[in-house]
């Protein structure tokens, strides 16, 4: 019976997988050496990944592939004096990772602000007719009908109480 994958190993096989991409290597060499680190296959590592994970990291693999074109081009581009160039895809990974944070907090206040403002609507709609009873009592008291209990539960209007 195969066993079945954690959500550390599942983290462990996505995070390989876009350092590799970053380092301009393969995913087929992420799978590898996953599977070497976690006593698995590479070919179980593919088959999670592409059946199972990669739908669910599919912005952050955008992001990965993004990354390894940069970095591939890095040599074009001006670096600051005081940066050492083998610490810009660690800093830049810590900078996706945060905004991978705000991004996700982002969407729960999003999703939190919808759930209020469909709350705010629900209550304004029962306000609306508690105006309208309010509005019907009015108009029946001021014209005097009144309404009272019978014996058996039952709702009467009583005129000129």
């Amino acid at each position: 019976m195969a066993r079945k994958w954690s959500k550390h190993e599942d983290q462990l096989l996505a995070e390989t997988i876009f350092k590799h991409i970053e380092d301009g290597s393969t995913q087929l060499a992420a799978f590898a050496e996953t599977g070497e680190r976690l006593g698995r296959s590479p070919e179980a590592c593919g088959f999670r990944w592409n059946n199972v994970l990669r739908k669910k990291y599919e912005a952050s693999l955008q992001i990965a592939q993004e990354q390894a074109r940069s970095v591939r081009t890095r040599s074009k581009l001006h670096l600051e004096d005081g940066w050492d160039e083998k610490e810009i895809p660690k800093m830049v990974n810590w900078m996706i990772r945060y905004l991978r944070w705000w991004r996700d907090r982002w969407a729960g206040r999003e999703r939190e602000r919808k759930e209020l403002k469909e709350k705010i609507r629900r209550k304004e709609e029962v306000i609306r007719q508690l105006k309208r009873e309010n509005e019907q009592l009015q108009r029946e008291r001021l014209t005097g009908t009144m309404f009272g209990m019978e014996t058996n539960g039952n709702l009467v209007r009583v005129e000129g109480r």
